[in-house]
């Protein structure tokens, strides 16, 4: 769940231009991260491990060698995991003189500038490889004089600044509320779940002993899409913010779902370009056709046609500002947790659902669209991104599903989503990073369906989050309860 210190507000843009360089070089590249702390580099260090390969070296005379050893392995390696950009990662070489007196640190490195400022171009030769030169701050005058031509061909310099902070020491929790699949159609069992669910709210959360700052919607808000289902929706949600004290042009978040999309708004030339793409394969043509439709905002907003009773639905109930439009049908927002930002991207997996059946491996989201809503918060300072969808990473199109996945694990991001009507969760690790996915129940589905949804409480000094389900019970005329029963229930971190 993101990173667990930070290097203060400029060191972390310091640490942004590192990790961009990383992404950016396809072959080799050398850069140079200063602080004044050794634990500020070990941070770095270990965040630059956590996205490819890493070794770590000290300063010799034989350095050349030892780099060029370890590109050849990494060059004869069968599969590089890999990076943010979908390129395998580019290896790192972290060279940092940790042992021995200042003195013993001087001369190594004096030897080993030497043989790399000889060295700066036939070393790319060996094979792939991002090379850090690690020091304390006087390593800036200490080197470029040793080493000019190596100096000159660096492709960032990084001043990590004076201090890491945990972030257990500044940030706070983060409460928030699940729902999602609310399935609004004017159904009379409907009304009795929902009446309820506003009635029951405060209970519960008393016995939770959490108060939400935050409402996630993942979706399904509506049947068909209809502004009469809207209409609905809008009173409801307005009562669940009243009931919460929360003000929904800043606390509530919402995505659509395949349920929220006008199936009758899709014209025909859209639901041929449309099977013309679901029938893409290869992964660069699905990723240049979707780039195509979502960076030109007149293309997207015919395709994205069938969410405008949608988008009239956010105008009415997040106010004008923080509304969608069928050509942005996705927005971002942030959430201050003292010593750390949360980042909330509110995507929309449904902007190509319909005409057909919307089954596993034919939902679109677009990677274009994840990349440009992650560089927007990260932009604004967001280091937690939580990202809403409605539909599962795993029900993507199978062309952008690894992507996704990928992007999701290197951000180390939190996926809340619906659509499969039953709560549960999983959290997955890969060299990459790591990934938090929260599934919601159904809020509402008619007779003889599971009906759910989730308390929930970021805890991000501690890398971790607790859970309280909440489930549907017929008995004493239909009533919620915490999964773990009346008295409350243990939470899940």
């Amino acid at each position: 769940m993101g990173v667990r210190a930070t290097f203060g507000a400029a060191g972390e843009r310091e640490w942004d231009r590192l990790e961009a360089a990383h992404d950016l070089e396809g072959r080799f590249a050398y850069a140079v991260v200063v602080a004044k702390d050794a634990v500020a580099r070990e941070e770095a260090r270990e965040r630059l491990a956590a996205r490819a390969p890493l070794r770590r070296f000290e300063p010799s005379a034989d350095i050349a060698e030892q780099l060029a050893r370890f590109a050849r392995e990494q060059a004869d390696a069968p599969a590089r995991p890999p990076g943010a950009s979908g390129a395998p990662a580019l290896p790192v070489a972290w060279v940092e003189a940790a042992t021995g007196t200042e003195q013993e640190a001087e001369d190594a490195w004096r030897k080993a500038l030497v043989v790399l400022n000889q060295r700066r171009g036939t070393l790319a030769d060996a094979g792939p490889l991002f090379v850090v030169l690690a020091g304390p701050r006087a390593f800036l005058e200490f080197a470029p004089p040793r080493a000019p031509d190596l100096w000159a061909v660096a492709a960032v310099v990084v001043d990590l600044g004076d201090t890491l902070e945990p972030l257990v020491s500044r940030s706070r929790p983060g409460a928030f509320l699940h729902l999602s699949d609310l399935h609004l159609r004017g159904d009379y069992r409907e009304k009795v779940a929902l009446a309820a669910l506003l009635r029951d709210l405060p209970e519960l959360l008393d016995q939770a002993g959490t108060r939400p700052e935050r409402v996630f919607l993942t979706g399904d808000v509506a049947w068909g899409g209809k502004a009469a289902q809207y209409d609905r929706a809008r009173a409801f949600v307005e009562a669940l913010m009243a009931v919460l004290e929360l003000d929904p042009r800043t606390a509530l978040h919402l995505a659509p779902g395949n349920h929220d999309v006008d199936r009758e708004g899709i014209a025909p030339w859209i639901r041929r370009d449309q099977e013309a793409l679901l029938g893409t394969r290869e992964a660069e043509a699905f990723r240049a056709r979707t780039d195509e439709i979502l960076g030109n905002a007149q293309y997207l907003e015919q395709y994205a046609s069938r969410l405008q009773a949608w988008s009239a639905f956010t105008e009415k109930v997040l106010g004008p500002s923080r509304a969608v439009a069928p050509s942005r049908p996705w927005r971002t927002d942030l959430w201050d947790l003292g010593g750390l930002v949360v980042g909330v991207a509110s995507l929309c997996s449904a902007w190509a659902s319909g005409p057909d059946d919307d089954r596993k491996g034919r939902v679109v989201l677009g990677e274009r669209q994840l990349r440009e809503a992650l560089d927007e918060l990260r932009g604004a300072g967001a280091r937690l991104p939580v990202v809403l969808l409605h539909h599962p990473p795993g029900w993507l199109h199978e062309a952008e599903e690894d992507a996704v996945r990928e992007l999701l694990l290197h951000h180390g991001a939190v996926v809340l989503h619906g659509h499969l009507h039953q709560e549960s969760w999983d959290l997955v690790h890969a060299r990459s990073g790591g990934l938090l996915r929260l599934a919601a129940g159904a809020a509402y589905e008619r007779s003889g369906h599971h009906r759910g949804f989730t308390l929930g409480r970021l805890l991000p000094g501690e890398a971790g989050l607790d859970l309280w389900p909440v489930t549907w019970s017929e008995a004493g005329g239909g009533r919620w309860a915490l999964a773990g029963g009346p008295g409350g229930a243990t939470p899940t971190s």
